[in-house]
């Protein structure tokens, strides 16, 4: 479905903004170096919950059409995880929702391989982590400029005057009260569509590089670079109401215990089948940072394991 796809692509675009934000200027450099410390972190706990909302316009549409819109209503996707780098093991709790349509499975990886729990079989699926690598036939230096140029016209957006500010604070915890540094970016509308429309222009500029992806993702022949960056720029002109705020908390050890992005589109007039109202929020807490983790594998035989081929049908509602 196109309109999904440039759904997809706007969130990813959104989302990008703040992978962006750890540039080198004086304002943002604590934030950038706690960004940095995080992302090193070799052992401990992390959640990460994405949620999104829509609501459409269903008048005229016929009941066929309302259903399909429905399991775009809500999706959501959740995960708690412990890790240690320095053993090469995680064990993660995921849990995924669309539609009302919900799974909720454990996910074991060692070294090289991932084991993914199927709970309505009680079997694994086994993942060679090596085998999901880029194909290397795939360019990818055409990529750096456009991340240089992204880059550049988000760091001047966050040197606006009021975009970023940070404050001092108390965050209450499970093990009681820590200090904290509040980091918030909060661009105006305007600040924000003019990011936007630079990016898009941005984008197609860089079509010859962002089409090999293109055609690696795309699962719908019909859908070309041009109709998805169309799609995506018609969906925000189309959008009389846009917001972007984010929240982070660094504690007073460098880290970012807490992070949150919430993104707002409405659209006062839809046509039918648009969507009127869409919230996106990403959230992401950090704990026992570098702390020694009890990971527990469990013992998978080969009897446990699930051919590929067989397990795929169980997956369709989540493409």
């Amino acid at each position: 479905m196109k309109k999904n796809q440039s759904m997809k692509l706007l969130v990813t675009v959104l989302i990008l903004m703040m992978s962006l934000a750890g540039c080198s200027t004086n304002a943002l450099l604590d934030y950038k170096n706690a960004t940095q410390k995080t992302d090193d972190i070799t052992r401990g706990k992390m959640s990460l919950s994405i949620k999104i909302e829509n609501s459409f316009n269903t008048q005229g549409l016929s009941e066929e059409t309302i259903s399909n819109l429905k399991n775009f209503e809500k999706i959501e996707m959740s995960m708690i995880s412990s890790f240690d780098n320095d053993q090469t093991k995680s064990v993660n709790d995921v849990y995924l929702n669309q539609g009302g349509m919900g799974l909720d499975t454990m996910i074991y990886s060692v070294e090289d391989f991932a084991y993914i729990k199927l709970p309505m079989i009680n079997g694994y699926i086994k993942i060679d982590l090596n085998g999901l690598e880029m194909t290397p036939s795939i360019d990818t230096s055409g990529t750096e400029s456009l991340i240089k140029r992204i880059t550049k016209e988000w760091t001047e957006l966050l040197e606006t005057e009021n975009v970023v500010k940070g404050e001092k604070s108390i965050m209450p915890t499970a093990d009681g009260e820590v200090k904290v540094t509040i980091f918030t970016v909060s661009p105006t509308e305007d600040q924000l569509r003019l990011f936007l429309k630079k990016t898009i222009s941005i984008l197609r500029s860089e079509k010859d590089a962002l089409e090999k992806f293109l055609q690696l993702a795309n699962t719908d022949d019909n859908l070309d670079f041009d109709t998805l960056i169309n799609g995506v720029e018609v969906e925000i002109e189309e959008m009389e109401k846009i917001t972007f705020n984010t929240v982070a908390f660094i504690d007073i050890d460098g880290y970012i215990v807490k992070e949150s992005i919430e993104i707002y589109f409405e659209n006062y007039d839809p046509k039918p089948g648009q969507v009127s109202k869409r919230t996106v929020v990403i959230s992401q807490e950090n704990w026992d940072n570098e702390m020694e983790q009890n990971i527990v594998i469990p013992d998978i035989s080969s009897d446990d394991l699930l051919d590929m081929n067989e397990a795929e049908g169980l997956f369709n509602n989540f493409r």
